[in-house]
């Protein structure tokens, strides 16, 4: 606006009324039980904004900042509009067809001739242009690579980007881009990217200053606790809105984390860890007396591993202090033990408080017949990530452990795998930056996949 302003002095800008739009875009994000923000609902819209003037659109951000949601909920609510009759050639069904351009290798990306026989076939570009293409209906069609972007394969794009709106393949077939389609990159920064590529597209910046905190918080608490734990969700939704925006604070400024991570994961991992943790087997239970206190003692854990856990070892001495002197322990278990590190105890549900882990660490009892390097003796550590493991994994939740090499990850991911339940299946496979997309296809199509449910 001060660009305009400073070239056209004095001139008013006249405000685009987008209401029925807006409308349809929180009524979307409504739909997926998520929070219409005002900031993020105007970044829909400058992403609607642009793409009437570009066909080539870069959405930009760091994960979890709402890039996939802005053009799906986009889509939709532009579908919406034409299903409910709205007659503007602005508002029609909108299909994405979404890739990774990173995922596989040039040859699959655009197509290639076979060496040895001479024939062509088709990559998923030319494959999902071509679909577009012969699509004789007014629907928008939206190919969102969904990947870096780099010199590599972005650069065959050109053609497609400028007013040419031509792809053209290495056997010399040019094919125009119909009417209706847009090429959407969703991607994490341009460092790599060409001037030339960066010219050619619309751009829409995405940051987590346009969501916050405070909608990924209530939007859990309204799609969670309120099914769980009704008569607990707004004394937790003040918990987590008292105490993890401050954390989050701490944890960038005084902390060093294992591997990188955005506030949203954090914000997650909390939900995630309050999720596998507050169920009957773990003591919480509705019905019974004292269910407070456990929630109590399940927060404090769930609060501890989800931000700390992440932390280097002379980072979570800091965080230690930070937790015992933010109040937190102090308003929900005073008895918590003083001694060692809010990391050194769990929860007992039943002594009803907090124990060291290693308390309950299993005996060690040696078998001459296990593999030396497949022998893990119990310590307090191990136990911890065993239970984290065995929670998350029994929850549905992703697990990444992340450390250097040598510090037991393998041993103690294959040992707790073994100990799976029947019903359940495991597939490992090594991964190198050898690896190409023909390895990955043969890796999960070797072993009949198990059911989703059961799958860490």
């Amino acid at each position: 606006m001060s660009i305009i302003q400073d070239l056209f002095p004095g001139a008013t800008i006249p405000n685009v009324d987008y209401g029925m739009l807006q409308s349809a875009i929180e009524r979307q994000l409504r739909l997926e039980s998520l929070q219409p923000v005002g900031t993020y609902v105007a970044k829909i819209i400058q992403l609607f904004e642009t793409m009437l003037v570009r066909h080539g659109v870069m959405v930009v951000g760091l994960t979890l900042t709402g890039k996939t949601t802005c053009h799906a909920t986009l889509a939709a609510a532009l579908t919406q509009l034409k299903r409910d009759g709205e007659e503007s050639s602005q508002y029609e069904v909108a299909k994405r067809h979404t890739l990774n351009p990173k995922s596989v290798a040039m040859g699959e990306l655009y197509g290639e001739v076979n060496q040895v026989t001479q024939e062509w076939t088709d990559g998923l570009v030319p494959t999902l242009v071509r679909m577009a293409i012969n699509d004789d209906s007014d629907n928008f069609n939206w190919v969102c690579f969904d990947g870096p972007v780099d010199a590599i394969w972005i650069e065959n794009m050109n053609t497609v980007l400028d007013d040419n709106k031509m792809l053209c393949l290495s056997n010399g077939e040019r094919m125009k881009l119909a009417k209706g389609m847009h090429m959407l990159f969703e991607v994490n920064d341009l460092s790599v990217a060409s001037p030339a590529t960066v010219s050619r597209c619309g751009m829409v910046f995405m940051e987590a200053v346009y969501i916050g905190h405070a909608p990924y918080i209530k939007t859990w608490c309204e799609s969670y606790l309120a099914t769980k734990l009704p008569d607990e969700a707004d004394r937790l939704f003040a918990l987590l809105t008292k105490h993890c925006s401050s954390a989050i604070k701490f944890v960038r400024e005084e902390c060093r984390e294992g591997t990188e991570s955005v506030d949203a994961n954090l914000l997650i991992a909390c939900f995630r860890m309050l999720e596998a943790t507050l169920k009957a087997e773990h003591g919480v239970n509705p019905n019974k007396a004292g269910v407070k206190t456990m929630i109590n003692l399940w927060f404090i854990f769930s609060f501890v591993w989800a931000f700390g856990g992440n932390l280097h070892e002379e980072s979570r001495a800091k965080f230690d202090g930070y937790v015992r002197d933010s109040g937190l322990i102090k308003e929900l278990d005073p008895s918590f033990p003083e001694a060692g590190t809010v990391f050194d105890y769990c929860v007992s549900p039943e002594r009803g408080g907090f124990v060291s882990w290693a308390s309950i660490t299993p005996t060690f009892s040696y078998d001459p017949e296990q593999p030396y390097f497949n022998i893990l003796v119990p310590t307090g550590e191990n136990t911890t990530y065993n239970f984290l493991l065995r929670v998350l994994v029994a929850n549905n939740s992703h697990v990444m452990l992340v450390g250097e090499t040598g510090t037991g990850k393998s041993v103690m991911v294959q040992g707790f795998l073994k100990r799976l339940p029947e019903n359940a299946g495991s597939i490992q496979a090594a991964f190198s930056a050898q690896v190409g997309s023909s390895r990955c296809t043969a890796i999960t199509t070797a072993t009949p996949p198990p059911h989703p449910r059961h799958t860490p």
